[in-house]
């Protein structure tokens, strides 16, 4: 049997070029915001969306989140890419609103340096006051294991953004940082389990 390919070089060449391009790529549109449902199991009906970032490359071609979203954080510039959906997200859902269409809740995930890099709580006000879309159709998606690396910061984090009234939502829980006491420390509003828990 043949060994396996090593794309390391591959991945370090689309790492290279996404750091230099990103600017680029948010404004000619190679990045897109995909949307997965969220389906009520009881009912089977539509009652939500979390947004998901798809990088569409002329040079390179369709670039999974695996792809990008690390060399956008090793190189301090994930913050842009999170900015940019939020603004996405919430001109998606006004223009639904406004033309009398059906529009639904949608999460948004951010990265822990986000938070140290921006006011993320302020970029989400703005966009929601820009596009006229009531707070409740955003929700916040944090990660337990962001929570794992910076405790203190992630708690102001939640505080806030949930004073404000958004809802903020626990992603991946049970993908390997799992404690009970994690849920008796912080408010969520909604649990998401890791397909391994």
């Amino acid at each position: 049997m043949p060994p396996a390919k090593d794309n390391s070089a591959e991945r370090k060449k689309i790492a290279e070029h996404v750091v230099k391009h990103i600017d680029e790529a948010l404004e000619t549109g190679w990045v897109k915001v995909f949307y997965q449902p969220v389906i009520r199991a009881l009912t089977g009906q539509l009652c939500g969306a979390e947004s998901l970032a798809r990088w569409i490359d002329p040079e390179l071609g369709f670039l999974y989140p695996d792809l990008f979203i690390g060399a956008l954080e090793d190189s301090n510039q994930i913050h842009k890419l999170d900015c940019w959906i939020v603004r996405k997200v919430c001109s998606d859902i006004s223009e639904r609103i406004h033309n009398g269409l059906d529009a639904v809740p949608v999460s948004v995930n951010f990265s822990r340096l986000d938070f140290e890099s921006t006011d993320m709580l302020k970029v989400l006000e703005d966009a929601v006051d820009e596009y006229d879309i009531p707070r409740d159709y955003i929700h916040v998606e944090i990660t337990e294991s962001m929570i794992v690396s910076d405790a203190e910061l992630m708690s102001t984090v939640i505080e806030s953004f949930r004073s404000t009234g958004y809802e903020v939502w626990m992603d991946d829980f049970g993908s390997g940082y799992s404690s009970l006491t994690l849920l008796k420390d912080y408010h969520f509003d909604t649990l998401k389990l890791d397909m391994e828990f």
